[in-house]
């Protein structure tokens, strides 16, 4: 099998290399194949790819260095990487063995470790490596080709293209409900929690010091003037002005229909992290409502850039805030006070201009 998989086919190459067998031993084995093939197994295949998905780049070009000291070819090695990941992909998406051709020893570590990588880094590494391996044979220098595809590898903010920015998104929200799920478990500290747990210390020591007079952790915080960090949404860019959240009844907001023509004409990097958010009105005013998430990245971390797309498409300069579900209601008694001035206008024949 393995000498069918390095001759990929050929009946010519198949006979040739194991010619090539015999003539080193008169026991055919897998290592025999590997030595008369040029080849080393595997193992240094998911060194290269481990180093890569770890984002390790003085390790990598190490472990190249290595083997262009031992004659390793930059076009054979890049050939055999993109059949490493195409072997990756394909167990990730259920291929049996019959579409892998794999021994038995190897089928067993790739099932194993393809967990590690995630789809989209497979596409990426696969899509740079089928670039290089084009240019390979037009360069008189293919291992400094392969030394930039390498760091390109293990930095995808050397690239702009669309599937960096996906692979560099993904990574982000790999890491984010990693974080989410340590601290839902107790397994990840917040900084609230350390600060409870150093004025516990603090208040023993107190107590024992004070004979025996307790003091609460919850007073200490307020005597202290320690809030929660890292609130949900700043001070400056409050959730909904007092004045809006006070008054109830009447109409809802009007819905403000350019915002998926907003959200369509910003960076890509960003329309993707506020994508699935709805927007109201009011005034001088655009409220943001959607995933806590989503509305945070419009209305703090890319503010700016949201209020420039919006003064772009509508021509007019609006405020961005975030839109609490709770309160999106606006006084019924304003809005029937200026219907009725505007009935009366048009009654005395006022010509009325809707903007």
């Amino acid at each position: 099998m393995l000498i069918s998989k390095i001759s990929e086919g050929g009946m010519r190459d198949a006979l040739s290399l194991l010619d090539q067998c015999f003539s080193v031993s008169d026991s055919v084995d897998v290592d025999t194949v590997r030595e008369c093939a040029g080849i080393s197994g595997t193992d240094y295949l998911f060194e290269i790819s481990g180093y890569i998905v770890k984002e390790n780049v003085s390790s990598l070009l190490n472990l190249y260095d290595g083997l262009i000291e031992r004659s390793k070819d930059p076009a054979r090695l890049c050939e055999e990487l993109i059949s490493h990941y195409r072997t990756l992909m394909l167990i990730k998406y259920g291929a049996d063995n019959k579409v892998l051709k794999l021994l038995s020893s190897e089928e067993k570590s790739y099932r194993e470790k393809a967990e590690e990588y995630p789809t989209e880094h497979i596409f990426r590494c696969i899509s740079m490596l089928s670039e290089t391996f084009t240019s390979l044979g037009r360069t008189k220098n293919p291992a400094l080709m392969m030394q930039m595809c390498f760091i390109a590898m293990c930095d995808p903010k050397l690239e702009t293209d669309e599937k960096a920015i996906i692979a560099r998104l993904s990574k982000l929200e790999a890491a984010f409900m990693k974080l989410s799920r340590g601290i839902s478990e107790g397994t990840v500290k917040t900084a609230r929690s350390d600060t409870e747990e150093a004025l516990k210390s603090e208040a023993k020591e107190e107590q024992q010091n004070s004979g025996g007079f307790e003091i609460k952790i919850d007073e200490r915080l307020e005597r202290e003037g320690d809030e929660p960090p890292l609130p949900s949404v700043p001070p400056e860019y409050e959730a909904f002005p007092p004045e809006i959240k006070q008054q109830s009844g009447g109409g809802e907001l009007p819905v403000f229909d350019m915002w998926s023509e907003i959200t369509a004409s910003l960076p890509f990097s960003i329309k993707v992290l506020v994508d699935g958010t709805a927007a109201r009105v009011s005034g001088n005013t655009v409220y943001v409502e959607g995933s806590e998430l989503a509305v945070n990245y419009a209305v703090n971390e890319f503010r700016e850039k949201v209020e420039e797309a919006v003064e772009n498409v509508t021509g007019k300069k609006y405020r961005i805030a975030a839109l609490s579900s709770a309160d999106v209601s606006i006084p019924a008694e304003k809005e029937n006070k200026v219907s009725s001035f505007l009935d009366l206008a048009r009654s005395k024949g006022v010509k009325i201009k809707e903007l």
